[in-house]
């Protein structure tokens, strides 16, 4: 770092930029762009982070102080207590997927309106969703754990944790797939929005059985 001098222990890890490269990035005063190499080993930098996202860069020469503020984007969503809200909110979204097909399935089980048949593909896509959701997450959060306890390097950090995220990602894609397969009827109106298949549009007509007796007079 030269002779920059970092005081980071009231900054959290995933701020700590670079210094000297804002310092070289940051304009001198002097007019002198060929000395600005030579006195950076005098010059001592300071992060200071507050609650709103703002890194401010001191740069100390002999005679004056040169400020400088850097705004970083996401620092205050990934920092204090809205690290907890973070990782609690994807939680409750899985939690409330898991909850909400459960109830479709009860629902469809006690109107019998559907066929057996229909009612068994819908409960099978329900199950594969659920299971996908769940994994999706579980697998996201098991392999991040221990990337956030033995990793210290924050860019080693930031890039396992895009990387291991796709596992919770793809569950905004997986009922598309599920449907997809599972169902005939879901298939073939997505080919034919797409114009794969032609055809006119046929829609399904349920039959309600009645159970009351009639009689005839």
């Amino acid at each position: 770092m030269g002779g920059a001098l970092l005081r980071l222990q009231h900054v959290p890890r995933e701020v700590r930029v670079p210094v000297d490269v804002l310092l070289h990035a940051a304009p001198t005063e002097h007019g002198d762009e060929h000395h600005h190499g030579h006195d950076l080993d005098d010059r001592r930098g300071q992060i200071l982070h507050d609650n709103w996202s703002q890194v401010r860069v001191v740069r100390e020469t002999d005679a004056k102080k040169v400020f400088k503020s850097v705004y970083l984007i996401m620092v205050f969503y990934i920092c204090g207590w809205m690290t907890s809200v973070t990782l609690l909110f994807p939680f409750l979204i899985n939690i409330a997927v898991v909850v909400v097909y459960t109830r479709a399935k009860r629902a469809l089980q006690s109107q019998r309106v559907v066929r057996e048949t229909d009612a068994k593909k819908v409960f099978k896509s329900v199950y594969l969703i659920m299971v996908f959701y769940i994994c999706g997450w579980m697998t996201s959060v098991t392999l991040l754990f221990p990337v956030r306890v033995f990793i210290t390097d924050i860019h080693l950090t930031g890039v396992s944790e895009v990387a291991l995220s796709i596992f919770a990602a793809s569950n905004l894609v997986v009922p598309f797939f599920v449907y997809y397969t599972q169902s005939p009827l879901y298939n073939r109106e997505f080919r034919r929005l797409l114009r794969f298949g032609g055809g006119q549009r046929i829609g399904t007509i349920f039959y309600l059985r009645s159970d009351i007796p009639t009689s005839t007079y």
